[in-house]
């Protein structure tokens, strides 16, 4: 990688790429400023050392409750509009939706488990805006450190998720299972991907045998690391009860305050 001037960035590549300029477009690219982090550390976030190129400057944040985004009079686009945007940090959806009922925010999404409920609200018909969201949620595993170096065990929790359940229960069925990275309904989706890790208990089971484990008390404490929202919090919990229910693993969940923001 190289910028031969102040207007071009130059990416060679080892191997061919064909979704390259696909993948330059999404979040993981947005360009951060290496001084910035190199000199403020954990703090590069915070108002006034974070540096981005977007339409909005992070002009506050009082984490844990608000931040603020003033224009930036730098901005190489379409000027923005509005004079001031207020994102509020709220982790309990709940409480989410009551401020939005009160006029206390503008947009809020709905708690999990109530997106049919307020399909079928008459009373938000105006309110609403429904759009399909091509996402694949998933969960990482730290295969450095036992029991994830060891793809069996990873072979086996999938085995014990009941996909179909948190559709139903979790989020109100709105959404698809997915075994794979690209979700049902988007180009290239194919069904047999992944079909092998499907949900089946026994299964995982066996593979947790296989892994040494036949006795689960011997695995090492599992902590599910997650950033601290109020899906997340309940997406987290659902995997908690799946592995203590279909393994009787006991897993430890540990929210994380997210401190990176997207570009504004």
């Amino acid at each position: 990688m190289s910028a031969p001037d102040d207007t071009t960035l130059v990416i060679k590549l080892n191997n061919p790429q064909p979704t390259m300029l696909q993948c330059m477009a999404l979040w993981p690219v947005y360009p951060v400023r290496a001084d910035i982090i190199a000199k403020y550390g954990n703090n590069w976030t915070d108002p006034p050392n974070y540096i981005g190129d977007g339409p909005y400057l992070l002009t506050e944040w009082v984490h844990q409750d608000h931040l603020t985004f003033k224009p930036n009079p730098n901005y190489w686009g379409t000027k923005p509009k509005l004079a001031e945007i207020d994102f509020k940090e709220i982790t309990d959806a709940n409480a989410a939706l009551a401020a939005y009922q009160n006029n206390e925010l503008d947009i809020v999404g709905v708690p999990s488990g109530t997106e049919k409920t307020f399909l079928n609200d008459k009373t938000y018909d105006d309110q609403r805006n429904l759009f399909n969201d091509l996402t694949t949620f998933a969960f990482q595993f730290n295969v450095t450190k036992a029991p994830f170096d060891n793809v069996l065990v990873r072979q086996a929790l999938s085995c014990a998720i009941d996909r179909d359940s948190y559709i139903s229960n979790v989020v109100g069925g709105i959404g698809k299972p997915a075994l794979s990275w690209i979700p049902p309904g988007m180009p290239g989706y194919n069904a047999t991907i992944g079909s092998q890790y499907a949900f089946n208990v026994t299964k995982a089971k066996q593979l947790l045998a296989q892994a040494g484990y036949s006795d689960v008390s011997k695995l090492p404490q599992i902590t599910f690391s997650y950033s601290n929202t109020a899906a997340n919090t309940v997406r987290a919990q659902f995997l908690q009860g799946q592995m203590k229910d279909n393994l009787g693993i006991n897993i430890i969940l540990d929210p994380r305050n997210q401190r990176h923001l997207p570009p504004m």
